[in-house]
This record gives structure tokens, sequence and C-alpha cells, in this order.
């Protein structure tokens, strides 16, 4: 430990028992983030469209370039939507998992949480 003095204002470390009467009752979930799961499923798509669009011979009169994009645009649309179909159910699944007692629907989604300090403002 230092020797420094502790600032004026500064309280100290609370204590156990303290934290244990003052601790509001939780869950814990790992919801999976959405957003980046969708986005990766765009970009696998993406990345599938434009590799198979230049890779693959072209029948068409558009050009190879054209060929990407459609192909780059139609795929990431797929990749998007099956990874958001796979998002939603991993999150289903979260909710099913830390709260097993619970139905799964919208009035019962959130969990209440009630303020029992008696500190409270």
């Amino acid at each position: 430990m230092s020797d420094a003095k502790s600032p004026d204002g500064v309280e100290d470390v609370p204590s156990i028992e303290h934290l244990e009467s003052t601790a509001i009752p939780a869950s814990f979930r790992r919801a999976p983030l959405l957003g980046r799961i969708v986005g990766s499923g765009i970009a696998f798509g993406v990345g599938l469209g434009v590799i198979l669009g230049l890779s693959l011979p072209n029948s068409t009169g558009v050009g190879r370039g054209m060929v990407a994009v459609l192909m780059a645009l139609g795929l990431g649309m797929i990749g998007g939507l099956t990874a958001g179909a796979i998002a939603t159910r991993a999150d289903a699944r979260s909710v099913k998992k830390s709260h097993p007692g619970r139905r799964l629907d919208s009035q019962s989604a959130e969990v209440p949480v009630t303020d029992t300090r008696e500190d409270r403002p």
C-alpha cells in the first residue's frame, strides 16, 4: 500500500455486508450482437458474389464487372437474411436459457427489477 493520503470527499471501499444488503438481484444474459452478425453475413455474401462473378464463365453481354456486382448484391442480401435468422434464433435460445420458467412472448421478455434498498433518494 502507498502512504499517500486519499483526497478529500472520497469514501472508503464499502464492506461486503453493505454491498450484499444493497445489491439488486439480476440475471446475466449473453445476447448476440445482431448488427455485427448480420453485417458478417452480408460481407461473406458480397465477397462470395464478387469471387463467383469474376471467376465463373460469363455468357451475358454486360461484362464480368456487372455480373460480379449483381451477384454480390444478391448473395449479400441472402447472406444477411440467413445470418439474421440464425442470430434471432440464438437470441431466442439465450432468453429461454436465462429464464427457464418464463414464457417467451412480448409481455414477459423483460424481467422486472424492483429496488429494495432503503437508502433510495
